[in-house]
């Protein structure tokens, strides 16, 4: 039994208080490489920089939230931001990239957004200055069906296309687009021969199957961009096929769309790729390496590992996260050979996986980088938590968010939508701090609040929290009164009400079959289950697998 029981007090409404800490620095070994982390809460608009004492060092405050992309050696800081709005086509997700000087000036904002497409996710900061957007473009039920898309795979009649945008900063709030990748020119298919892109997909691996992966309106869900400096490459993570892909950088945005051209002859086409060959027709799902993946990276020279390729699997299938390197079969000029008729390698370099799985899970999000002593640092993105793991999976760091989305919260109390978009760690004597105030400031949580004469008492069992098909729910309340018992996915949003109505004092009982409030089977993955009284809240994490 999986078993929560919370006093809760006078001072808080919808809060729980706990006697021991829930947020800041749990862990600081000596094994930890020194340095200053920075990160930034997913719904809250600020980036943060601590030491490894978990004191804030810096921050930058801005009006529209996103994710950090890069902090240059002159100190300019950048990052890419959303709109708390609302589009027809693409929701939330219209944004851009800014940057901002250390007292947080704005130097630059661009906005990257019209009636048919939109920035999302990742950017990646270019040696030249240049910046590189993950984006996506609307394709109609015509043009998708024209290139061979299986109507039955079309939801809501259109594909949102994923791409690649290269801007160079113009003033302050204009750019040029010097270079464009598209997804939509490196298609195949062998659904319908009268329509385009009609092929045999084993044969091809360069070439995506325009009907395989996850069948969402965007596809093939971008999250992550890389550049490959010393081979002018770009990786790029595919959340809807769980693998990651390698393109040349070097061609023109003309050459980008054929199939020939660049410094290695193959125009836009991929390069490499890895992590499910069955998207190319290479094998089956027992042949599957990762599971859902973000946050694609190359090793950097003089670091252990120096060329490998890092990447972090959500593992949705498995149930469990994980952080894996690779050696991928690269030469000295750039080129990618493969073992047989698939991309090597079989088997990973070095994985980091919690030593009781279930216990490291994110549904989405998620980063990792290699540190210049050996040690991975993990952004484990919807539980707020940042981690330093040795090469023998020690965890010598630890972190978790403190900032919710009204700001930071007390040191004690359970906190709620503090994910964050990835981390990143600078050395201690990294040019950007040069000149600066790099005192420590206090940490970032608030004192505990000082537990008072509890008002009220809750129960809460779990059967079990991980399971296939239902799991019992039982919860005790000492005082009569209304009850909400609510289901959300792991990025916050309510997918089902369990309870909503008033009830007696004393134990109650219920079963959640792992579907939605449409009664639609839901994905594998972490959700939470929140239970809410008058006077206070209490969440429990539980994990549905296949």
């Amino acid at each position: 039994m999986n078993k929560k029981v919370l006093l809760l007090l006078a001072v808080l409404l919808v809060t729980s208080v706990t006697a021991e800490r829930t947020v800041g620095l749990f862990i600081n070994e000596e094994d930890a490489w020194d340095g200053y982390t920075m990160f930034a809460p997913g719904s809250y608009n600020a980036t943060y920089l601590i030491n490894n004492e978990g004191e804030l060092i810096h921050s930058w405050e801005y009006d529209n939230g996103g994710s950090p992309t890069a902090l240059t050696e002159d100190g300019i800081y950048y990052q890419a931001f959303n709109y708390d709005t609302t589009h027809p086509v693409f929701g939330k997700a219209l944004g851009g990239v800014e940057s901002l000087d250390w007292d947080g000036n704005v130097l630059w904002h661009y906005d990257y957004w019209g009636e048919d497409f939109s920035r999302h996710h990742d950017t990646e900061l270019l040696p030249n200055g240049n910046v590189i957007m993950i984006a996506y473009k609307l394709r109609d039920s015509l043009e998708c069906i024209q290139a061979g898309k299986n109507p039955a795979n079309l939801k809501r009649g259109k594909v949102y296309a994923d791409y690649l945008v290269e801007v160079e900063p113009v003033g302050t709030d204009q750019a040029n687009i010097v270079w464009e990748w598209h997804f939509w020119d490196h298609v195949i298919q062998d659904f319908d021969e009268t329509k385009d892109n009609y092929g045999v997909i084993a044969d091809h691996p360069e070439l995506i199957d325009l009907n395989e992966g996850e069948q969402k309106e965007d596809w093939p869900h971008l999250n992550g961009v890389y550049y490959f400096e010393e081979f002018d490459q770009i990786l790029v993570s595919a959340g809807h096929t769980s693998e990651f892909y390698v393109i040349d950088h070097s061609t023109t945005t003309e050459e980008a769309r054929e199939h020939s051209g660049g410094t290695y002859g193959k125009g836009g086409d991929f390069l490499y790729r890895w992590g499910n060959s069955e998207m190319y027709d290479q094998g089956d799902s027992a042949d599957r390496k990762l599971s859902n993946v973000h946050s694609p990276s190359v090793i950097p020279d003089g670091y252990p590992g120096e060329g490998h390729f890092m990447m972090f699997s959500n593992g949705r299938l498995w149930g469990y996260s994980s952080i894996v390197e690779i050696e991928p079969p690269i030469d000295g000029m750039g080129s990618y050979s493969m073992t047989g008729s698939s991309y090597g390698p079989d088997e990973s370099f070095w994985t980091y996986v919690a030593p009781v799985p279930e216990d490291f899970y994110a549904n989405n999000g998620g980063s990792a980088r290699r540190l210049q002593n050996g040690n991975t640092l993990v952004g484990y993105n919807p539980a707020g938590e940042i981690f330093e793991v040795t090469d023998a999976g020690e965890m010598v760091w630890r972190y978790v968010n403190p900032v919710g989305e009204d700001g930071p919260v007390p040191e004690n109390v359970i906190i709620e939508n503090n994910s964050i978009g990835g981390a990143f760690r600078f050395p201690l004597d990294y040019t950007a701090f040069d000149g600066k105030d790099m005192s420590p400031k206090g940490v970032i949580e608030l004192e505990s609040i000082v537990e008072n004469e509890p008002v009220d008492h809750v129960d809460f069992d779990i059967s079990s929290p991980v399971f296939a098909n239902s799991t019992i729910l039982s919860y005790h309340v000492s005082d009569p009164g209304h009850v909400s018992v609510k289901l959300y996915n792991a990025a916050g949003q309510e997918v089902r009400t369990l309870v909503d109505e008033t009830e007696a004092s004393g134990s109650h009982t219920l079963t959640w079959d792992g579907r939605d409030e449409d009664g639609h089977r839901l994905s594998a993955g972490v959700y939470f289950i929140k239970l809410k009284t008058g006077k206070l809240s209490l969440k429990e994490k539980i994990v549905l697998t296949k």
